[in-house]
């Protein structure tokens, strides 16, 4: 739990720093500062291991489709998996994928429509909605 705490703390004073530095569009400064609240979502719900009521549902679902078999899931799922059977990559490449694409979905949201970023992200994690993209 402390992990998500200190993500939280790090989301939250990122974005507070990246408020301040928005002025200048053009400052690489506050473009890297506006992404690192990404990265860290990111990064933390990448490498996890066995977090998510469905985690060995997804773990299971890969290597039947490893194997050649067909699996009962939505359809860009399975490409995605079937993909990454072919390169006989692991597991753990399809929830970094995923994770990689919820995340950045919600980085691209709050960086467009919110006018509170720091606001946002601590709905996002606070509100269980980050918890929620890992299941």
């Amino acid at each position: 739990m402390s992990v998500y705490f200190g993500l939280l703390i790090f989301c939250v004073i990122s974005s507070m720093i990246g408020r301040g530095l928005t002025i200048n569009r053009f400052d690489i400064r506050a473009k890297i500062v506006d992404v690192l609240p990404f990265l860290a979502l990111f990064v933390v719900s990448a490498f996890r291991y066995q977090v998510g009521k469905d985690y060995g549902i997804y773990v299971g679902t890969y290597d039947l489709i490893k194997t050649g078999q067909q699996a009962r899931i939505d359809i860009f799922t399975y490409w995605v998996m079937k993909v990454m059977a072919s390169l006989n990559l692991d597991v753990q490449y399809f929830f970094i994928v995923s994770s990689f694409i919820v995340n950045y979905l919600i980085y691209l949201a709050v960086r467009d429509q919110s006018k509170d970023r720091t606001l946002s992200y601590y709905i996002y994690i606070c509100g269980t909605l980050y918890f929620a993209s890992m299941n």
